[in-house]
């Protein structure tokens, strides 16, 4: 894969992805989220499913930069 804006991007959002799997498969992630942001987490509460998502589009969208990148 080439080193282009949108490879930092995925690779970015990516590290994001597996840190909110992290935090949301763990109590003290979570409270820890909780307690740091209360008027984001009252908006976007950290749940496993959505971070499970993240993850799973963050990586179809990195097989998609890939598959783009060899064609």
């Amino acid at each position: 894969m080439k080193l282009s804006l949108e490879t930092i991007l995925w690779g970015v959002l990516m590290l994001d992805s597996i840190f909110c799997c992290g935090f949301a498969w763990t109590t003290k992630g979570v409270s820890w989220y909780v307690k740091t942001f209360p008027r984001i987490a009252r908006e976007f509460p950290l749940t496993r499913g959505w971070s499970l998502f993240y993850l799973g589009l963050m990586g179809w969208v990195g097989c998609v930069l890939y598959r783009l990148s060899t064609a």
